[in-house]
């Protein structure tokens, strides 16, 4: 059955002409979204990446007998109720070296 009738593309074509970004530098909502997966992987990376330099640094400091058993778990839960001052932390374990 064949039908002579026109076949709306060029609606469609104009659709989709006016609903795409015209700005070459504006990303599509899926690069959006799949650059901010990276960089909370990233983050996540760098907080265990960071986490791990803690655990070796109270490891040295009891095997060398600076720290005790009870002050490793004291300075790790430190670690994580207080965020804001792990550069803290650090810098006093540092100097316990």
């Amino acid at each position: 059955m064949e039908t002579e009738a026109m076949v709306p593309y060029g609606q469609f074509l104009d659709l989709c002409y006016w609903t795409e970004s015209k700005d070459g530098n504006s990303k599509s909502r899926d690069t959006v979204i799949e650059e901010e997966e990276k960089a909370s992987i990233l983050e996540e990376s760098r907080q265990q990446k960071e986490f791990r330099n803690l655990i070796d640094l109270l490891d040295t400091l009891k095997k060398s007998g600076k720290i005790s058993a009870n002050e490793w778990r004291d300075y790790s839960k430190q670690w994580n109720d207080n965020p804001q001052n792990r550069d803290r932390l650090i810098e006093r374990l540092n100097h316990l070296k």
